[in-house]
């Protein structure tokens, strides 16, 4: 309860100052054509086969990116600054360097997964070394992963309710999935990233057919979106807000 009193104070007298807490939040993917700095257009798809309509990754994460950085802004307690606004590509270092702003406290990209008998958000964090060579710290670990998992579960506090099989996974490291290691060392290449707590959150695996039944197919489909927008937002917030030595025991 004490711990909750603080982080409205901080965030009471930060909107007194005009100073609020900064989340950056990354559209996984976007726009056509050839791969920009290891960012490919787009990975994960779903083609209906009762519709014949293609979900495609990069529009839901735009569309929840977006949805997500409204309603953090809305709460006036922190403030969310989008990587990108459109259907465009970003290369990532152009994505990390959106987050080399004042007041920047966290860093998260937005992905859905494709497994087609797989479920459950889980969020994926920069290991301590990539191929062998440092590239994160043991501190910022634990925070990155405290952070990654906080987010993971508030996905999985809306997705259960829909499907028992979507739980919440452990924060993965990148020494084991690679491939999107590239934005998180050119954020820890920032004097600013260093510091900032990072990961990835795959929302769901959207070519299950199970989970795209209840996520993009159905007649509640779209709100459900936004609940879990609701959820994540939330989180954020109260990550901004939280003090400093309580981040790690998220």
């Amino acid at each position: 309860m004490r711990m909750k009193s603080v982080a409205l104070l901080v965030a009471i007298l930060s909107v007194a100052r005009g100073e609020l807490p900064i989340v950056v939040i990354d559209a996984g993917h976007g726009g056509s054509g050839a791969e920009l700095d290891h960012s490919s257009p787009n990975n994960a798809e779903f083609k209906s086969p009762r519709s014949g309509e293609t979900y495609s990754e990069k529009d839901l994460t735009l569309e929840l990116s977006k949805e997500i950085a409204r309603l953090v802004n809305e709460s006036g307690q922190a403030k969310a600054v989008l990587t990108r606004t459109s259907d465009v590509n970003v290369g990532m270092q152009a994505r990390a360097k959106t987050a080399d702003l004042p007041g920047a406290i966290a860093f998260v990209s937005i992905h859905f997964n494709s497994t087609p008998s797989a479920h459950g958000p889980v969020a994926v964090v920069q290991g301590e070394k990539y191929q062998g060579v440092p590239a994160n710290t043991a501190a910022q670990l634990k925070r990155d992963k405290a952070f990654g998992d906080s987010l993971s579960k508030a996905v999985e506090a809306v997705t259960l309710k829909y499907d028992p099989a979507s739980k919440a996974k452990p924060a993965q490291i990148f020494d084991r999935k690679p491939e999107g290691s590239h934005l998180f060392r050119y954020l820890r290449a920032l004097e600013r990233g260093k510091a900032l707590d990072a990961c990835f959150l795959e929302i769901e695996f959207i070519d299950n057919p199970k989970v795209a039944a209840w996520l993009l197919e159905g007649e509640s489909s779209a709100a459900i979106r936004k609940e879990i927008a609701a959820s994540v937002a939330k989180a954020l917030v109260e990550h901004a807000v939280a003090p400093a030595d309580a981040k790690s025991k998220e």
